[in-house]
């Protein structure tokens, strides 16, 4: 077979394209194959390849466990440092949150990126279940997972993208880890009474966008790195505006970033009570607003942010900038 003569960097390159699955069954065909799987510094696995096709209802518990026992098997195997051959600069899971597996799988991510093995991560919680819906109980049965898995296992995360999470208008999410490391946090189309950021240490990006709840649904409490935040939304005609103080009234950040998307102002008028959260605010961006929306609102802004050096003011298609 040509194949069999190939170079080991094209067959790395080839491979590099395929599954974990198949990954693993070509490294059996030859002796001269059986290392090269650790030698990809790009590695993918995903919880759907040890779902069989047509794919068994991974809602159903067993199903869940079965495939989380596999993928925890195939991570094992892969981040093994006796095998190993060189390091990982991105490595990205795909699984299931589960009481035992996920666990595991946290635990040897974080020592893989201890070790120096691991250089960028991505992981994956409630992977999509094309073509199975996810019911509201499937996704609040395992939320003492998710406090765990960023609180206690995953302290080296250092961005955490959160979308469509649900935990019902009727309860928050809250999120405390002390020693977590993670810098970035963005949530999207969030169902929640409220988010609350008791405590991210390192954070310093923070991204909002999309709600569902009468209000923004989210507090900050200790978050000394915070720098930036962003807050996009078009709000629905039963959302009310809130109070922007009262979100940033213990941070000092550098960097804020409204968009309306073209519907109503969800901004409560406030004169004074921005001027803590502002004293160090140089850039101020305000978008999807429409002229008849008036500017003493922004101008009310504008003077409690007096180190502001960069504002943004997207009217529909007219940008203005002012230096």
């Amino acid at each position: 077979m040509i194949i069999i003569k190939l170079m080991d960097d094209v067959l790395l390159s080839i491979l590099g394209k395929v599954n974990l699955m198949t990954l693993m069954r070509v490294s059996v065909v030859s002796k001269r194959w059986r290392h090269l799987p650790w030698l990809l510094t790009q590695l993918s696995i995903d919880v759907k390849d040890f779902l069989r096709e047509p794919y068994a209802d991974p809602t159903v518990d067993y199903n869940i466990e079965k495939a989380m026992l596999s993928l925890r098997d195939a991570a094992m195997s892969m981040l093994a440092s006796k095998y190993r051959k060189c390091i990982i600069s991105r490595l990205c899971i795909s699984f299931f949150l589960t009481n035992s597996n996920s666990s595991v799988v946290g635990h040897l991510v974080t020592d893989a990126i201890v070790n120096g093995e691991v250089k960028d991560i991505e992981l994956t919680s409630g992977v999509e279940r094309i073509p199975f819906d996810v019911s509201d109980e499937e996704m609040t049965k395992h939320e003492n997972d998710m406090h765990n898995l960023i609180g206690n296992t995953c302290t080296q995360l250092r961005y955490l993208y959160l979308f469509q999470c649900d935990t019902g208008l009727d309860k928050s999410f809250r999120i405390d880890a002390p020693n977590s490391k993670i810098s970035k946090l963005e949530f999207f189309s969030f169902h929640s009474k409220q988010v609350e950021i008791a405590c991210l240490p390192k954070l310093e990006v923070l991204i909002s966008g999309h709600w569902s709840s009468p209000y923004l649904p989210l507090t900050l409490g200790n978050v000394p790195c915070l720098k930036v935040v962003e807050i996009y939304c078009s709000a629905e005609s039963y959302q009310g505006p809130f109070q922007l103080s009262k979100l940033l009234c213990r941070t000092r950040i550098n960097k804020l970033t409204l968009d309306f998307l073209g519907q109503k102002v969800w901004l409560q008028p406030e004169k004074y009570q921005l001027r803590s959260a502002f004293s160090n605010l140089t850039g101020l961006s305000v978008a999807g607003i429409f002229v008849g929306f008036g500017l003493l609102w922004i101008i009310a802004l504008l003077k409690v942010a007096s180190s502001l050096e960069i504002l943004h003011i997207e009217v529909l298609m007219l940008h203005l900038y002012v230096l």
